[in-house]
Parts: structure tokens; sequence; C-alpha cells
């Protein structure tokens, strides 16, 4: 899958809210134009990566019902997402059903685990935890679909070398965090993965400047990215407390 997938996007929201991370469905069908139309490239699933397919990845984030809108929307253009979900948000509302999730799959998109409960600081998880998240977020889905899950996407999109061992011995064997970075690595046999993410605000010129692998707008997301890094570094259990707040605000809201 490495040297198949040429660019990775990041989208989480499809839908007509506010929020740094929600997209209007007319942005989102906008944006897949200007892919459409910048590139040669096909857009690709991971599954499709993995059997050396070329081509542009476009995932995403959480599972939220509208992302079963945003299937749909992406196959309008002829293409295919790979959808990360949280195992224990499933069938809740606001999230995508059991059955969404089976037809999704059944209809050529890909499904990968976003961790069983949306853990965030994995990073700095000690073993267990982190095993416990990956096994059992990727067997849900596996129990859904039927088939082999063994990539997943890290909540809150950081990387750290401890988090490969538990990560792998989970069977999750492509790991994507949310690094703007176009190399790929490898450690322990598992595979890492940088994606570029979409937010609300960012302008359609930068899509496009993705989809043609402009050094310069690669530069300024890894520039931003890495600042945000050190912000959160610095004013971590600050963070952490927003984070878990926003998540079981989120939650409540959905009840």
């Amino acid at each position: 899958m490495s040297k198949s997938i040429q660019l990775i996007l990041m989208y989480h929201k499809i839908i007509d809210e506010e929020g740094i991370y929600a997209l209007p469905p007319k942005r989102f069908r906008k944006q897949l134009e200007i892919i459409q139309k910048s590139t040669k490239l096909s857009v690709i699933t991971c599954e499709e990566a993995l059997h050396n397919k070329s081509g542009i990845v476009i995932t995403f984030d959480d599972g939220t019902d509208d992302n079963y809108t945003a299937a749909s929307i992406l196959e309008e253009f002829g293409m295919k997402g790979t959808f990360f979900v949280i195992g224990n948000r499933i069938n809740q509302k606001g999230f995508l059903t059991a059955q969404q999730i089976k037809e999704l799959y059944q209809r050529g998109h890909s499904i990968g685990t976003h961790t069983f409960t949306e853990y965030f600081g994995l990073d700095r998880a000690d073993y267990q935890t982190a095993l416990h998240e990956w096994k059992q977020g990727r067997e849900t889905i596996e129990d859904i679909i039927g088939s082999k899950v063994n990539f997943g996407s890290v909540p809150g999109g950081y990387y750290s070398p401890k988090m490969v061992q538990p990560t792998y011995e989970a069977g999750v064997e492509h790991l994507f965090t949310s690094e703007p970075i176009l190399t790929r690595w490898c450690v322990n046999h598992c595979w890492i993965y940088g994606r570029f993410t979409v937010y609300s605000y960012s302008p359609d010129e930068s899509i496009k400047k993705l989809v043609e692998l402009s050094k310069l707008e690669i530069a300024k997301d890894k520039f931003i990215w890495n600042t945000k890094k050190t912000v959160k570094k610095v004013f971590r259990k600050q963070y952490l407390f927003f984070y878990e707040w926003y998540k079981q605000s989120r939650m409540k809201l959905n009840k």
C-alpha cells in the first residue's frame, strides 16, 4: 500500500452545521470536482491500495451518520471513500448504524477503526489500554462487515513509536495519523501514514494545490500542524480536558 497512495485527505463531517470539521455537502461536491479536474489519479480506498492500485485516498474520521451521505456524494463522481468508525458509537444517535456500515462496505467503500472509544492520548497510553482499544475496535467492525480490518486512524492524530507494538499486535497493520506528510514508513511491520486535514475554513484552492502536490502548500500545512502540536504539548492537560469535555458534550447532544 505504501507506494500506491499518492496523497491522503482527511475529512470528518459532511453536513450543513457549524464547526471546524463540518463541511457542507455543496462544498464537498465542489472539492470533489476540483480533485477530478486537477489530477489524472483516481480516488481509491485503502482496500484498493492494498491491491497496489495507485491514487488519492479520501478518509473520514469518527463515523458520524452524515458520512452515509458523503459516500453517496463520492459515488456521484465515481469515487469511493475510507471511513474510520468508533466501535462503541455504532448504532448511537448521530453515528452510522451497523446496517449502514455493512452497506457501505458492500458498495465498495473501505471501513477502518478509529479505536473502540475514540481514545485520545494513545501516543502515551499504556500497552494494555492501546491493545484493547485497537483490538476491540477492529473486531467490532469485522463482526459487522464479515471481513478482515487491518487499518485504523489515531484519535487526535498523534503518533509515537510506543504505539506500534500494541497496534500491530491488535491486528492493525496500517496506521493513519494526522501529520500532513506524504512520506510513509514501516516500524516493526506496521505502516505509518500521514494525512492532510480538510477543515471547514480550508480554501478550495488549497485542495487543488494539495492534489497537484504543491511543495509550498504541503510545507504550509506542515508548519501549521507542527505549531499546533507544540501548543498542545505545552498545554497538554488543558487540551485533554477540553477534548474530553467536547467529546462528552457531543455525546449528550446525540442522545
